[in-house]
């Protein structure tokens, strides 16, 4: 992870970081690039957002009040002294999430300062928690599970499904259109972003 903020930092560079965003993602996720951009221009055109709020945005699946696993056969154990306190900061998943440059720069101007974590999605939480960083909760956008709404074995209806899927104005509350879905594997992926070819296709030679 810091090595990633450490790419951004240096190689990502922009006149508007405020307005410039990176998005996490690992290799076993879908992600819906409409609904991402639709939410993108959301924030951008949102006027009540403070300077502040848009150089320290960061959005996706927030896990509140995670304890520690104590277990030691546990995959996720941590040891009282590695970790001695009985809940964790606020923190994304960092299977996806959304950021601006800005405040990459920011998390990765902190981690020079804070002990590395064994837990990347929750060493972010740490560094947010110590620069005060408030995490933006996006569960229904960023979605932690695997979606039937997406793939669908059975192909009756399915450019009808598609075409609605695509078309339908997003609901930033809803989980009808999420931009990033977890749980798939990559023959999964290529299915679904062919699928998706073929019924864009379909859709305009029928216009």
């Amino acid at each position: 992870m810091v090595m990633m903020l450490r790419w951004i930092n240096e190689y990502c560079t922009s006149k508007d970081d405020l307005r410039k965003y990176v998005l996490f993602v690992d290799d076993d996720y879908y992600i819906d690039l409409n609904s991402l951009l639709t939410y993108i221009n959301k924030i951008d055109n949102n006027s009540n957002m403070t300077i502040n709020e848009r150089r320290t945005f960061i959005t996706g699946y927030v896990y509140q009040s995670s304890r520690p696993r104590r277990f030691l056969n546990d995959r996720w154990y941590i040891s009282i002294n590695d970790y001695p306190y009985d809940h964790y900061p606020p923190y994304v998943t960092a299977g996806c999430f959304l950021m601006t440059i800005s405040n990459a720069r920011l998390f990765y101007i902190a981690s020079k300062y804070t002990k590395l974590f064994r837990f990347d999605d929750i060493y972010m939480g740490l560094l947010a928690y110590s620069m005060s960083i408030k995490l933006i909760p996006n569960n229904d956008l960023f979605s932690s599970y695997h979606s039937s709404i997406i793939l669908f074995n059975n192909q009756t209806g399915f450019f009808s499904k598609f075409k609605r899927f695509f078309t339908n104005n997003i609901n930033l509350n809803s989980t009808n259109k999420p931009i990033c879905i977890h749980g798939y594997r990559g023959e999964e992926l290529i299915q679904i972003w062919n699928n998706i070819y073929q019924t864009n296709l379909t859709l305009s030679l029928s216009n």
